[in-house]
């Protein structure tokens, strides 16, 4: 059983030497956790929100919505790729049991339940967000016989999936959908805050949401949450935020606050 940490008061630093600094995501969630360590005197270093938007659609893109049969496996990669590609299925009027004809895998239980809200059931899910337990999963799915394979993996504009490289190796057909696209306001600032986090200034950063997980590994670009974070001390203040924590390979505890 995972230990569980006391209410914030008894973390309450009492001087400079041994007083914390937290991170936390901009987001509605963490407002009331925020002010709850400003009022206790403590560092607080708040990370701006990812914003998200669907990406510019081509022909080509266009028509992977409309017929999703086509292909053979389809992947959703994060919460956000779930959420968008599902917004897009309804704009062009495609019958979500489309895909009841495809193998579907959603990279987390994050990502399965947004498919279940809507339901499209997962048929495999990663025990990990690493590319390497993507790539081995699908393969042995599939019998470990990935020739042809016709893939549809939806995904970040600017996002690099090594998972892909590893199914294309094994001459699998991959058609790359970059459903959304991720923005952070005030540039200068966050390189400050992304220099403070690389540079061992925080020491414990909490998580409310999938989403804050998947805003972390959009700032920097990294599918390793491990590396992010270093020898920093990751905490969750829901199961979902617990469990996707877990699933990018950390071993996080319950933050709890009165």
């Amino acid at each position: 059983m995972q230990k569980k940490l006391e209410p914030l008061q008894s973390y309450k630093m009492s001087n400079l030497e041994t007083q914390k600094t937290y991170a936390l995501i901009a987001n509605p969630l963490n407002n009331r956790l925020i002010a709850r360590l400003s009022e206790n005197s403590e560092e607080v270093i708040i990370f701006p929100a990812v914003k998200t938007s669907v990406a510019a659609l081509n022909d080509d893109a266009i028509d992977f919505i409309k017929n999703p049969s086509n292909f053979g496996w389809i992947v959703f990669t994060d919460v956000f790729a779930a959420d968008y590609f599902i917004e897009a299925m309804r704009e062009y009027e495609t019958d979500f049991f489309e895909l009841d004809s495809l193998t579907v895998c959603a990279v987390g239980e994050a990502v399965a339940d947004r498919l279940r809200f809507v339901q499209i059931h997962a048929d495999v899910i990663p025990a990990n967000s690493t590319d390497e337990t993507i790539f081995s999963t699908i393969s042995q799915y599939a019998g470990d016989d990935l020739r042809e394979q016709r893939f549809l993996v939806l995904r970040e504009r600017s996002k690099t999936l090594n998972f892909v490289e590893l199914l294309q190796n094994e001459k699998a057909a991959i058609e790359e959908l970059p459903i959304y696209e991720a923005a952070f306001d005030n540039e200068p600032e966050l390189t400050k805050i992304k220099t403070l986090l690389k540079g061992g200034a925080i020491d414990v950063f909490i998580f409310s949401s999938a989403e804050d997980v998947s805003a972390l590994k959009l700032l920097y670009s990294e599918n390793d949450l491990g590396k992010i974070l270093n020898d920093i001390k990751a905490f969750a203040t829901t199961e979902i935020a617990f469990q996707t924590l877990q699933e990018n390979g950390l071993r996080p505890l319950y933050f709890h606050y009165k």
